[in-house]
């Protein structure tokens, strides 16, 4: 698989917006082929779901205003989990492909529910929110991993 480390690094020192768009699609080329050779499993797309949703949640401050990076990573970590369920909607085991729905259904609301992610300041977001969102996600995919 590729070394993701130099072309994260040229994506970071990109000059200019089509410089970023280059990169940004070596970037996804080479993600589509690293998920291709690895070839998760259902069960391992839908444990990846609930690990990012965990890290979503421990990335918002517990007191409820989060510094504008670990928002935005909590933003991103949801958005990369809502992603992956929608592998998990065409899953081979009717009963996950019924959960990937549910799934569907909670992470959207988390999200469409969480303010924009482009702050610049710190933003004020209630954790229990996405910890609501955690457990029934893990109830979801009780049995499923």
């Amino acid at each position: 698989m590729t070394d993701f480390a130099p072309l994260l690094l040229r994506l970071e020192a990109a000059p200019d917006a089509a410089g970023l768009s280059a990169v940004g699609r070596e970037v996804l080329a080479s993600l589509a082929k690293a998920r291709a050779a690895l070839d998760p499993s259902d069960a391992a797309i839908a444990a990846s779901v609930f690990d990012l949703a965990r890290a979503a949640m421990a990335a918002i401050d517990p007191s409820g205003t989060t510094a504008a990076p670990g928002y935005q990573q909590a933003w991103s970590l949801l958005a990369v989990a809502r992603g992956q369920v929608d592998l998990l909607v065409h899953a081979q085991d009717p009963a996950l492909a019924r959960a990937a729905v549910q799934m569907v259904l909670v992470l959207d609301e988390v999200i469409l529910f969480m303010p924009e992610p482009a702050a610049l300041a710190p933003v004020a977001f209630d954790p229990a929110v996405i910890a609501e969102a955690v457990t029934r996600i893990e109830g979801l995919v009780a049995g499923q991993i």
